[in-house]
């Protein structure tokens, strides 16, 4: 079963569900910098609920996006990698394309794990490292620079990837 036959294990482009859990796990990531603003540099949410909301949207959507793209890359590659696994002496004499739609999924989970995993450790990193460059800045603007450029940095470099396999 090659790569192209597994595009409904996972596709180019998600699901729902998928752009869902996407979300949810952008949302997530990107409420932890503005609880750090809010907790630590006293940066009142009441005062900038539009910057807080705009930011938090913009990261999650940001986020979400660079998941799939790199799911989406390291499953094929994973695919193409273990592509000569499972044979026919390997399966025993059992159902071959069973055993590989199975392959597939667990390499789908595999590949939306480890993304989920790899960008999200990229963004603290990228967070971190904004924040310390932007610390003389004023609070607010510290805040959208240092939580919306990494964010944009992971989505271009995601997209890049993604555009230099084709």
């Amino acid at each position: 079963m090659s790569v192209v036959e597994n595009m409904d294990v996972l596709g180019q482009e998600p699901a729902v569900g998928q752009r869902l859990v996407y979300l949810v796990n952008g949302a997530f990531v990107a409420v932890a910098p503005a609880y750090v603003y809010h907790a630590v540099m006293g940066l009142p949410i009441d005062q900038y609920p539009l910057v807080y909301g705009a930011v938090i949207v913009v990261v999650a959507l940001l986020l979400s996006l660079a998941y799939h793209s790199t799911a989406f890359n390291t499953f094929q590659k994973l695919m193409r990698d273990r592509a000569g696994y499972i044979t026919k002496k390997a399966a025993g004499g059992g159902d071959i394309k069973a055993l590989k739609l199975q392959q597939a999924q667990t390499t789908r989970h595999e590949a939306v794990s480890g993304a989920l995993m790899y960008v999200n450790a990229a963004f603290v990193l990228g967070y971190l490292a904004a924040a310390i460059l932007f610390a003389k800045s004023q609070p607010i603007s510290n805040f959208i620079l240092s939580t919306v450029l990494p964010a944009a940095l992971i989505f271009y470099l995601s997209s890049l990837r993604a555009s230099m396999k084709k």
